[in-house]
């Protein structure tokens, strides 16, 4: 027989600790006096079902079918040695008292709950939960979290060198629009070729293997002003060097005179006259 309570205590789906209601409370006589209380139809984490009193689930007092108590023992088995993930038990469980504060209860309720001295890989000792371990929820003091994402987040370790800046002002200058040199780079169409795009770790074995020294100064220069950035395309210069060109590139007017090029800063150059 089902009934209506002034406060509904559970509700179908509601989780208390290990166990699952399943079902609308239900009136059930208990004791030798045959008192009348409510019951309800719960699942246990292990997957047992069982029948339970109301008002222990909602306090808390009934935390679950009885296996927490044979876990409880099985933790114990432990000993000093054992290892569980990167911890080493550095000595023999024991069994906690910790107080569980509910304000839905009138006394504070006391869990039993299996701890143990532990040692990291880095070190590191404190009391642990058994169970934390065991389950898989504690596998270090953090240490090795710290290490997981630093391994994770780590690529090629060049965010800090000067060739790292290069590419990525090459980069800046090819592809963002509100980069102050894009209207002379990507604004004309100059784009910079896939494998230095996408691997940085390509470009520096070429800028090695060609010539470039850390802090020596040297710029990449495109052979031709109008091409894109490209091994076949590119070289290492000194700053003076790539000024001079930029400004010869700008300012150069090409005379065609049998079958011969002159540029214009070499014809002055033959005549004694000084090129601005």
């Amino acid at each position: 027989m089902s009934y209506k309570p002034k406060k509904k205590l559970t509700t179908v789906g509601q989780i208390f600790n290990d166990l699952t209601i399943l079902s609308e409370p239900y009136s059930v006589t208990t004791g030798l006096d045959k008192r009348k209380l409510y019951a309800v139809k719960c699942q246990c984490k292990c997957g047992k079902i069982i029948e339970a009193i109301e008002n222990r689930v909602s306090n808390n007092l009934k935390l679950s079918c009885g296996c927490r108590k044979e876990r409880l023992k099985k933790f114990t088995n432990y000993k000093k040695g054992d290892k569980l993930g990167y911890w080493t038990l550095i000595d023999n469980p024991y069994v906690r008292e910790t107080v569980a504060k509910d304000s839905r209860r009138k006394k504070p309720h006391i869990r039993k709950e299996a701890w143990v001295k532990v040692q990291c890989v880095c070190g590191k000792i404190k009391d642990n939960k058994l169970n934390m371990m065991v389950y898989g929820k504690s596998k270090s003091c953090s240490c090795k979290i710290l290490e997981m994402l630093h391994e994770k987040n780590k690529t090629h370790r060049q965010s800090k060198t000067v060739l790292y800046h290069k590419w990525f002002g090459m980069k800046g200058r090819c592809y963002d629009k509100t980069n102050h040199g894009y209207k002379t780079y990507g604004g004309r169409g100059i784009i910079i070729c896939d494998e230095w795009k996408n691997d940085f770790m390509v470009f520096m074995k070429w800028a090695y293997v060609n010539g470039y020294k850390e802090h020596s100064g040297l710029t990449i220069d495109r052979i031709d002003v109008h091409g894109n950035y490209c091994p076949e395309n590119c070289q290492w210069v000194t700053r003076s060097e790539n000024s001079r060109l930029q400004t010869a590139s700008r300012d150069k007017q090409i005379f065609e005179l049998k079958d011969r090029v002159i540029y214009l800063e070499n014809l002055l150059k033959q005549n004694n006259i000084n090129f601005i």
